[in-house]
């Protein structure tokens, strides 16, 4: 291959001074026996904050050689001159968009380039720009790969701020990255754009927008989106593309795939660059191709397929444009576009663009354009005349549904507006339905309550209209309904509301309980604006409203749910109310507004003549692709908790696996026993099935840990240090030059060379750099070692006595010593685990769990997580599979789970006994073990644990065919946790189907052409399994939510299951003298739970609690109650 560096002349229109002279440097890789004469795929790669285009270049080079494609890596520019560092922090600017444009051009002008194989990478905040440039020109590019980026400035300028009174620290706390945001996105001067003021987002709120991706995330229908990102990541929180991947799946689009790898910022997918180019390599663009659905949104002057927008670039006047909505039907010549634009500052003009000669619309003559204002109801029809091939429709303020239709008839229209007491108008109905209320009947309620916690929609208005008042020969033409929000957050949020028909009849006075019977898909969806609330927010309905007039006694009505389709860490939880057709002001009313026609026209002379605009940049060709067919979603399958291994008299300490397959537990005899020797167990089927060894110990063995599969270290009783080199056939002990006979009870290795930790109960912690000869190392302290956790090679912390944390950052040779604050008595900490060098957790006795977010500091702060934890368990190990989700376990086989890295949550176990260790491999794959002598399971059991692999071709229908010889089984590899939840990968498109595989007798027209070498046992319609609801009523004394210690347990309290939604049937119980209460087989779906309060006791918050239960699980409710707070006057005399 060969490297060539160039510098091209940048044509960003908001260059300062000597930017057009320094250009856009550039460095390219011309493949190994690249011909001119040859189309030739491009990929273009970004790179990372404070990183150089060599960062990028080094990463794709050998790759993008072996295939043969020119590789581009650009520097990037920013709107701010922070030279010299101009190209290391630019945060997603429009300058660095304009690099990654001036670069593909030079590179078409200068190669040949294959236009319907262009490929964009960006790394980090390369990946930030990557997004944008994607979502700007969709048309360019045949693929993206978004690797490690963030898809919001301002929650990544928020989540970096460092803990700097008054502000809060935030999820990755980064000083130096904080600052580079808010200097990007600050104020500056001319001509040379030096800094003026760095700016937060509330000072530049449109500024820090337009670099968020998830803004534009409707620009992604028809451009591959590849997402990968490590679980861990500590400078990009993984919520970052959890959102990006939720955003843009909202719109259906033709190819979407997030990838989660284990690591933190700076790891890096296995093979990532071969596996992206591979990834990208699949799509193409195919010229000409203009796809029918075609939503956007923008806030600069852009062309999207067939559809553009004019707009200004004016700064001041900047703001967003939304076209959630675009489709056209060649057949009818029809087109519809919703577009919203509620900030359209005043003397500014916005215009729409359609470019009929794309979608193949004839380019002469008239076209009808039928508009209807959402909110009001207002509509209007007028001619439209093409100019140069395209049609300019303008945009108002508000939200609008637009028809546009090639032809010189303007139907003769009537508009029918239907509101309670309007003109005597007496045929509206509505109420509300509530997930926490679901008994209770709203339709005598002047208000209407929307409500959604986080994802979940709480309360949904019903909306109902009698439409006799329709002409029997009516033709609708358009349809909105409207509501009136009376009330709303006291803060910026949005909440999105989807407006759906219903399927089933329901009276407004005895709507209690009404199931959510709608349709499948819904008929609009707005994002309403809490500081924009107090007005009327319309939809259009036009669709529900013909299907009805075609057939009347489908009408139902409307229901309106809420929700937010963002992640936990992203999300909102969002009370908005409405006027109902009860309310004292009838302006508030609901309100449906029809359009018909009877059948008369007119058929005036046009009199506009448009005015041709200006093309939107850029003027390269678009490059259409086709849309691939939908991959199949992976089945999500029942979890439950299975005994695995059971050796009673034994109390199991630790697990520990090496990888997905080969695992091993040690343990022994109770603390004080003498004798019997300790156990130690192996497996090497992932767990199903475990092997038992005795070893030659005088007492039980505590701590357990592996290099590989044939190198382990266990220690425990009397200064006991055993290893194995042939994976436990065989034990050697180890020589301890440092007399010791107490006892041990962890082993770490520092990930530095071939260091072995073992913890002690004294002073001394033992250091082996050979795995054979340990050294005692005087730590500092008499304290124990209970647990280590070693983030980085060379430094590791471990978990001690009296609230102590110690750590060393030179491979074991020096201890430092923190003490941590608790919120109870004193007590020991026994568990420990690092996600990064700087973020780890503690937990340990009084129901104790802590986090550092600054741990490589000085002197690290710990923050306590115990709230909502009972201070009488203990916790004997946490476990932490990323910066957000963990489980910790404890005595009374106590397991509780977070997945936000700070609320702590009960978890469904299957042992009363005390449980010491775990492993996780995802949060619903993970092993424990208790004092019991039993090793549990939790996972998928109702299938095999490994798809199993068969070799023959199964012919299921007469123009299909299911090869079983692909399997899942790289998807561990690929995707360890997500993917199946998020990603339609295309491993999942090799899976054969359940029916092919699992029942072929089921099926007459099969007729398999070889005999499968393995067959899976598992049924394709298994028998459903039932779950539980349980959880723990109790006084809370404190009155903050949580029990505390002290707070005592209420017996005899009545608890009430309603469901499954959508019926409401009641079944109650007692809590027992532990305050718990238990609902056993329950069948899964939604329920609500209620604790009815004793005398002199009442609830805080009387609404009941919505569960979900999940087959061979249990949903946990629990209850606080507190008391009535009586007051005496004194009796005085006359």
């Amino acid at each position: 291959a060969t490297t060539v560096d160039v510098t091209i002349a940048s044509t960003y229109a908001n260059n300062w001074q000597d930017y057009q002279n320094e250009g856009t440097q550039v460095r390219i890789q011309v493949p190994s026996g690249y011909n001119a004469s040859t189309a030739t795929p491009l990929v273009i790669a970004l790179h990372d904050w404070e990183q150089t285009r060599f960062n990028a270049f080094t990463d794709y080079a050998a790759a993008a050689d072996a295939k043969g494609w020119l590789l581009a890596a650009p520097e990037m520019h920013g709107e701010v001159n922070t030279a010299p560092n101009t190209g290391a922090e630019v945060m997603g600017a429009p300058a660095s968009q304009w690099d990654v444009l001036d670069t593909l051009n030079y590179m078409q002008t200068y190669y040949n380039v294959d236009a319907s194989r262009i490929y964009l990478i960006g790394y980090g905040m390369g990946a930030l720009t990557a997004y944008l440039s994607a979502a700007r020109w969709p048309q360019l590019f045949a693929g993206v790969a978004a690797d490690s980026g963030p898809s919001a400035l301002v929650m990544w300028e928020y989540e970096t701020r460092p803990y700097i009174p008054p502000d809060s620290q935030g999820l990755t706390p980064n000083e130096a990255l904080n600052y580079a945001i808010r200097r990007e996105c600050g104020s500056y001067s001319e001509p040379y754009h030096y800094l003026v003021a760095m700016r937060r987002p509330y000072q530049a709120g449109h500024e820090y927008d337009r670099r968020s991706p998830s803004e534009f995330a409707a620009n992604f229908k028809h451009v591959p989106l590849l997402i990968l990102h490590p679980q861990n990541d500590q400078v990009v929180h993984p919520h970052h593309a959890e959102d990006m991947y939720i955003d843009v799946n909202e719109f259906d689009p033709d190819r979407l795939e997030l990838q989660w790898f284990p690591g933190k910022h700076g790891d890096r997918y296995p093979n990532f660059a071969s596996y992206t180019l591979d990834w990208l390599d699949v799509s193409q663009r195919t010229p000409g191709l203009a796809p029918a659905a075609n939503p956007f949104r923008g806030e600069s002057p852009m062309q999207i397929w067939w559809l553009g927008v004019e707009m200004p670039t004016d700064p001041a006047k900047a703001h967003f444009v939304s076209v959630p909505v675009a489709d056209y039907v060649t057949v009818a010549q029809s087109i519809t576009i919703q577009v919203e634009d509620n900030n359209l500052p005043a003397d500014t003009s916005v215009n729409l663009t359609v470019d009929l000669a794309q979608i193949g619309f004839p380019t002469t003559n008239t076209y009808l354009l039928e508009r209807l204002n959402n909110d009001t109801g207002g509509f209007a029809s007028s001619f439209l005349l093409p100019e140069a091939g395209r049609l300019r429709v303008p945009v108002q303020k508000g939200a609008f549904s637009l028809r546009i239709y090639y032809t010189n008839q303007m139907p003769l229209t009537t508009t029918l507006t239907l509101r309670q007491g309007l003109n005597g108008y007496s045929g509206a109905q509505d109420t509300a339905i509530s997930a926490w209320f679901p008994t209770t009947n709203y339709g005598a309620e002047q208000e209407l309550e929307i409500r959604n916690q986080h994802a979940d929609p709480i309360s949904e208005p019903l909306v109902k209209f009698n439409l006799s008042g329709l002409p029997a020969n009516a033709q609708l033409r358009a349809a909105a309904l409207s509501v009136y929000f009376i009330s709303g957050p006291n803060n910026a949020n949005r909440l999105p509301l989807s407006v759906y028909a219903l399927n089933r009849p329901w009276n407004e006075y005895q709507a209690e309980g009404v199931p959510t019977d709608r349709a499948g898909a819904r008929a609009d969806l707005r994002y309403v604006f809490a500081p924009d609330i107090k007005r009327y927010w319309g939809f259009d309905v036009t669709q529900i409203v013909q299907s009805w007039l075609v057939d009347p006694t489908s009408n139902h009505g409307f229901i309106l749910r809420a929700s937010d389709i963002s992640t936990d860490v992203a999300a909102a939880s969002n009370r908005f109310n409405i006027a109902s057709a009860n309310h004292v002001t009838a302006g508030y009313r609901p309100v449906l507004i029809l359009i018909y026609t009877t059948g008369s026209a007119i058929t005036p002379t046009p009199t506009n003549t448009p005015t041709a605009g200006p093309s939107p940049t850029p003027t390269a060709t678009a490059t259409p692709t086709t849309t691939p067919a939908a991959l199949p979603q992976t089945p999500t399958l029942p979890k439950d908790w299975k005994l695995v291994h059971s050796s009673p008299g034994v109390s199991w300490r630790d697990i520990h696996f090496v990888d997905r397959n080969t695992g091993f537990a040690v343990g022994g005899p109770d603390w004080e026993t003498i004798g019997p020797p300790a156990k130690f167990i192996k497996t090497t089927d992932g767990g199903k099935t475990w092997t038992e060894q005795t070893l030659d110990t005088l007492g039980w063995m505590r701590g357990l840990n592996c290099k590989d599969v044939n190198t382990c270290w266990i220690a425990g009783k009397y200064g006991t240090i055993l290893r194995t080199t042939d994976g436990g056939t065989s034990w050697e002990w180890v020589n301890v030059r440092t007399s010791y006979a107490g006892y041990l009870y962890s082993v770490g290795l520092t990930g530095k060379g071939g260091t072995v930790l073992v913890g002690s109960t004294g002073t001394l912690t033992f250091r082996s750099e050979d795995g054979y000869n340990f050294d005692g190392i005087d730590s500092g302290a008499d304290t124990v070692q209970w647990d280590f956790a070693c983030p980085e090679p060379g430094t590791c912390y471990a978990a001690s006595n009296g609230q102590l944390v110690t750590r060393t950052t030179d491979d074991g040779l020096t201890w430092q010593i923190f003490q941590t604050e608790w919120a109870y008595q004193k007590g020991n900490y026994f568990g420990i685990s690092c996600t990064d060098p700087n973020t780890c957790w503690v937990a340990g006795e009084y129901g104790q769990i802590q986090v550092t977010r600054n741990g490589k500091s000085s002197w690290p702060t710990w923050e306590a997580q115990h709230p909502n934890i009972p201070t009488n368990i203990d916790f004997w190990r946490i476990r932490m599979l990323n910066g957000r989700q963990g489980y910790a376990v404890g005595t009374g086989g106590a397991i509780y789970r977070t997945d936000n890295g700070s609320t702590w949550k009960p978890f469904v176990s299957p042992t009363t006994e005390k449980i010491l260790d775990l492993q996780i491999f995802s949060m619903d794959d993970f092993f424990v073990v208790d004092w019991g002598g039993q090793v549990w399971h939790y996972g998928v059991h109702t299938l095999p644990m490994a798809t199993p692999t068969a070799t023959a071709t199964a012919t299921a229908t007469a123009t299909a065919t299911a090869t079983a010889t692909a399997t899942a089984t790289a998807t561990a590899t690929h995707t360890p946790t997500a993917t199946a939840t998020h990603t339609p990968t295309a491993t999942a498109t090799h899976t054969p189907t359940a029916t092919a595989t699992n029942t072929p007798t089921a099926t007459p027209t099969m007729t398999p052409t070889a005999t499968p070498t393995q067959t899976p046992t598992a049924t394709a319609t298994p028998t459903p399994s039932v779950g539980s609801v349980a959880g723990v009523v109790f006084h809370d004394v404190n009155a903050n939510g949580a029990q505390d210690a002290g707070e005592p347990d209420l017996s005899g309290v009545t608890v009430t299951l309603r469901g499954p939604a959508p019926l409401t049937a009641a079944e109650t119980t007692l809590t027992g003298a532990d305050g718990r209460y238990d609902f056993h087989t329950v069948e899964p779906g939604a329920y609500t739970v209620a604790a009815t309060p004793p005398e002199d006791y009442f609830t805080p918050d009387a609404a009941p609690q919505s569960v979900d239960v999940a087959a061979n699980a249990t949903a946990q409710a629990d209850f606080s109650l507190r008391t009535y707070v009586k007051s005496y006057l004194p009796l005085l005399r006359r």
